[in-house]
């Protein structure tokens, strides 16, 4: 009777968890595509070049480099509730330090506040990820996180909207169309982009903050039972980081989450610069942008979709069908030209959508060692989307820009082997 009275208060436990879980991860998406939102607009206030735009999101993905070690430490020692607590109050810090930034004109401070912002978003990460796959049954852990991470898509596709009637809701002028303005409509320009800025920091860094004030007053997340503090003494030989990275499910997993976002980050990078060529759709940067929209709203949709699949179909065998008809995806939008290459390349977004929660559940799945150093190890891999885009960029200025696309081609291929081998081995299903 005391068992089914315990497992019954866990299963409500969880179902108020869940909501608070959908919640943050919307609000970490929402805040990931407002970065990518505001390249243009501090490329004009700045008098950025390219490069130079580029270390935004350098910037952003560094955090991930130094970040997700401390956060799976920090989880181990303190559980997951402080982490996130911190991740929210991190990322609201770091979008606030973007409005002294716009205001004393220093690009410098703009990068210091956008490395806090994404410093905030791995620690959410690494915490939410795992707590994810051991709020319940094992066997249901990708789909509890594909559903997760579908929220946060909607936070990505709903993003750009947001900026586009607050952030962007002032034409942004090239170099030469600025200085060929009057010195009144010079300042008058900056004064009213600073404001945008201003006005959608401040709005942003307020709902994280409250969000944090939120999971302050509510009670740890875990029971005792799955809190990783209780499993680390259970596993302490598995507790070093070296000795994690050698087990094939990790440093398998690692290379595909690195090759994954290294991807995804150079294909948002690439599309709208491929849908303007005149071989495919010849259309505007602002005309190209809705198709991103598209592109994002597919990735929402495919996740929501996965989940239900997810319910009858081993995760394994959904990831390696997906990244097949990704690379099927690619290669026909190369191959082919005018509306149908477009149309080929942004449907890649719902297929491609379930993947990083599924490389991660299975990663996860069955180790015999704390999830949140797995997860912080995963996390890490995430730097991939700094690396991987200046390879492409590279490649599309040397050689070609349908050559850039090759990265993309060689992640689904080890998707297919990581999903493969994960079905060679002695994990269940």
């Amino acid at each position: 009777m005391k068992n089914r009275e315990r497992i019954s208060s866990g299963t409500r436990h969880h179902r108020c968890v869940r909501p608070l879980i959908a919640t943050i991860c919307f609000s970490w998406g929402l805040t990931s595509v407002s970065v990518d939102m505001m390249i243009p607009r501090m490329k004009s206030l700045f008098d950025l070049s390219y490069t130079s735009a580029l270390f935004i999101q350098f910037s952003f993905f560094l955090a991930y480099l130094f970040i997700p070690i401390p956060a799976g430490q920090m989880i181990q020692d303190s559980g997951y509730k402080r982490a996130i607590i911190f991740g929210l109050s991190g990322t609201a810090m770091g979008i606030f330090i973007l409005v002294p930034a716009v205001n004393v004109g220093s690009y410098e401070l703009f990068l210091v506040g956008i490395f806090c912002a994404a410093s905030g978003i791995a620690m959410l990460q690494v915490a939410i990820n795992p707590m994810i796959v051991v709020l319940g049954d094992a066997k249901t852990a990708a789909w509890r996180l594909t559903l997760a991470q579908a929220f946060n898509s909607l936070g990505t596709t709903i993003g750009p909207i947001i900026a586009s009637v607050t952030l962007l809701s002032i034409d942004t002028l090239s170099t030469s169309q600025l200085t060929s303005l009057e010195p009144v409509e010079q300042a008058r320009y900056v004064a009213e982009t600073t404001r945008a800025i201003v006005i959608f920091a401040l709005s942003l860094s307020a709902i994280l903050a409250l969000l944090s004030l939120l999971v302050r007053l509510l009670p740890e997340p875990l029971p005792t039972s799955l809190k990783p503090t209780a499993f680390a003494q259970l596993h302490e030989p598995l507790n070093s980081y070296r000795q994690l990275v050698r087990q094939w499910q990790v440093h398998r997993g690692m290379a595909a989450v690195f090759l994954y976002v290294g991807a995804e980050v150079t294909i948002g990078s690439l599309l709208i610069n491929f849908l303007r060529q005149g071989s495919v759709l010849g259309l505007t940067a602002s005309d190209a942008s809705y198709f991103v929209v598209v592109y994002w709203g597919l990735a929402m949709f495919g996740r929501f979709v996965g989940a239900v699949i997810l319910q009858r179909v081993p995760a394994d065998q959904v990831l390696k069908a997906s990244a097949a008809m990704t690379t099927a995806l690619i290669v026909a939008a190369l191959a082919t030209k005018g509306a149908v290459s477009a149309a080929l390349l942004v449907a890649v977004g719902f297929f491609n959508s379930v993947q990083f929660p599924l490389i991660f559940s299975l990663t996860l799945r069955n180790m015999q060692a704390p999830a949140p150093r797995v997860s912080a190890l995963l996390c890490m891999s995430i730097f991939g989307g700094a690396v991987i885009p200046m390879i492409a960029a590279i490649m599309a200025d040397h050689v070609s820009l349908k050559s850039a696309f090759a990265v993309y081609l060689i992640r689904c291929g080890y998707c297919v082997y990581f999903a493969v081998t994960c079905r060679k081995s002695v994990l269940p299903n």
